[in-house]
């Protein structure tokens, strides 16, 4: 089942795609899906590329990061109509990547991103 399919059967809020393969050459206008916006950082040389959909009703906010060579990260927030504000990150370390060099990396990233009044919602693999 590709993503569409999926998507047009299930209805998510999110779909968060990890080793996407994609890259520049591919626009975000071939990977239109109704009903959603997209998001994502391309992949390196070696593989990798992490794409998230975000239905449309939803405003968010993309949180610009520096990128780092082993992880393939998105970070945006939600801003729900009187509610906490929420971060998402979506994720993808490489199977020959470190895991604990990943771990500290999350840390990181999740020290610099996170608030303390608000929620935190990772996806990825």
């Amino acid at each position: 089942m590709n993503y569409s399919c999926f998507a047009m059967s299930i209805n998510p809020t999110f779909l968060s795609l990890n080793e996407t393969w994609l890259d520049e050459c591919i626009s975000d206008e071939e990977l239109h899906l109704t009903g959603y916006s997209i998001i994502r950082r391309a992949r390196d040389c070696f593989g990798g590329g992490v794409a998230v959909f975000i239905a449309d009703h939803l405003q968010f906010n993309l949180i610009n990061t520096e990128t780092c060579s082993n992880i393939r990260a998105l970070w945006f927030e939600l801003s729900p109509l009187k509610s906490k504000k929420i971060l998402f990150g979506s994720l993808y370390r490489p199977p020959t990547s470190d895991a604990f060099f990943f771990s500290d990396e999350i840390e990181s990233m999740l020290t610099n991103y996170s608030k303390n009044d608000g929620e935190t919602i990772l996806m990825g693999d």
